[in-house]
């Protein structure tokens, strides 16, 4: 916490309300299913035939998805860090 005077009293310590990192989550979930939802695409379409490696093509798509939501993840725990620490005296 932070110091204080002798003279100095905490009345309250509030955060902000919990719907402010509910639109964030909600907005942060809408992204994760982006990759999914061009995987669905990409395969249903000619445009699977472009995309395609040597090899599995299966592999480079888990990889793909995989890095996207490991950077949806970190945003996801910085904004929840930054909600939990963030506190008004």
């Amino acid at each position: 916490m932070i110091d204080i005077e002798q003279s100095e009293r905490i009345v309250r310590v509030v955060r902000k309300h919990w719907f402010v990192l509910l639109g964030r989550i909600m907005l942060l979930g809408l992204l994760a299913l982006i990759p999914l939802a061009l995987l669905v695409l990409i395969n249903f379409t000619t445009l699977h035939q472009l995309f395609s490696f040597s090899g599995h093509g299966s592999i480079v798509d888990g990889f793909v998805v995989a890095s996207w939501l490991l950077v949806v993840w970190v945003v996801a725990w910085n904004l929840f860090t930054d909600y939990y620490l963030d506190t008004w005296i």
